[in-house]
């Protein structure tokens, strides 16, 4: 009769493997990969997906709490970026990054050549934040292929980290792949 006890604390032990094994928590250990209409991205470390739709796939480097609206981000020491491909209004880049421009006048623009590993050398255009509080960004906008992409980072003004988000923003431009 002492088998039973056992089977039951085996039971016990396998499910609760199992339930870590499917937890948020224990997929930011590994690295997720995020792919939009032929363009494939491996997020930093760390990070993994909040949200995905038709238009786009947002990641972040934290987990959001049950408490807290699927549509809301952020908070002290988390950042999110936005993965997008080019939306069907916009005929090319040049036209996006045009419309990116116009819609946030106050951005800095930056022009980055950045080495992606599979296709060489790619110029990215910058659009970022001019604020010095609350919630600031970079736009990130540049061609894998024949494909626009635009990834954009999120971030709070006082986050310590935010040299490293930027880097793995970079990151992922320099990895990017196009994908049939």
């Amino acid at each position: 009769m002492r088998l039973l006890p056992t089977c039951w604390a085996i039971c016990a032990i396998a499910i609760v493997a199992l339930l870590a094994a499917q937890s948020p928590q224990a997929n930011l250990a590994e690295q997720c990969v995020v792919s939009r209409h032929g363009v494939r991205l491996a997020c930093p470390i760390g990070w993994g997906i909040l949200t995905k739709s038709n238009e786009e796939t947002i990641i972040g480097n934290y987990i959001p709490s049950p408490d807290i609206p699927k549509n809301v981000f952020g908070g002290p020491s988390k950042a999110w970026l936005t993965f997008k491909t080019l939306p069907a209004h916009y005929k090319d880049l040049a036209e996006w990054i045009f419309a990116g421009k116009k819609i946030a006048p106050e951005s800095v623009e930056n022009k980055l050549t950045v080495r992606n590993q599979a296709a060489g050398d790619i110029a990215v255009v910058c659009l970022s934040s001019s604020a010095t509080s609350g919630t600031l960004y970079t736009s990130y906008f540049f061609q894998i292929g024949q494909t626009p992409v635009l990834l954009e980072l999120n971030y709070g003004a006082g986050d310590q980290k935010k040299d490293e988000y930027r880097s793995a923003a970079v990151a992922m431009i320099e990895t990017a792949q196009s994908v049939k």
